[in-house]
């Protein structure tokens, strides 16, 4: 079975796939082309982990972090606070991962940019989740 970390990704992008604004065009991954016909659209990822706990139970908390990105024009905010919207509605009900649910939680948001052959706008939405893995099994939640 696959890692915890890549259960949570997948079911983040299942989640997320089909909303109004960016359809099928929901990536799992941070470095994904950004092309015309990939916009607007998602990367969807997971960042920086903490552990608590001790050897039979453990506390982790990740950071998944969504990017709403989309061409640079005169539109790029509203359309990535409208896609933001959308995310946070998907993403309210829970994830469920292994028979459990999961909920994500707001905790940020960041507006960047990225160059390239197309410039893209990107507002960044970070989610925290929280998850009880065995040590000795991190590809299953308790």
């Amino acid at each position: 079975m696959s890692h915890a970390h890549t259960l949570i990704r997948n079911a983040a992008v299942t989640a997320l796939t089909g909303l109004t604004t960016t359809a099928s065009r929901v990536y799992g991954n941070r470095i994904y082309a950004l092309a015309d016909a990939n916009l607007p659209g998602l990367r969807v990822y997971l960042n920086d982990e903490r552990v608590e706990g001790n050897v039979a139970l453990q506390t982790r908390t990740v950071q998944l972090v969504v990017e709403c990105c989309t061409k640079a024009n005169s539109s790029l905010d509203t359309t990535c606070d409208t896609m933001q919207n959308e995310v946070e509605k998907a993403l309210a009900p829970g994830l469920t991962v292994t028979g459990k649910l999961i909920r994500p939680i707001l905790v940020a948001s960041r507006y960047d940019a990225e160059e390239g052959s197309t410039p893209v706008g990107i507002k960044r939405v970070f989610f925290e989740i929280d998850f009880h893995p065995m040590p000795a099994t991190p590809d299953c939640l308790t």
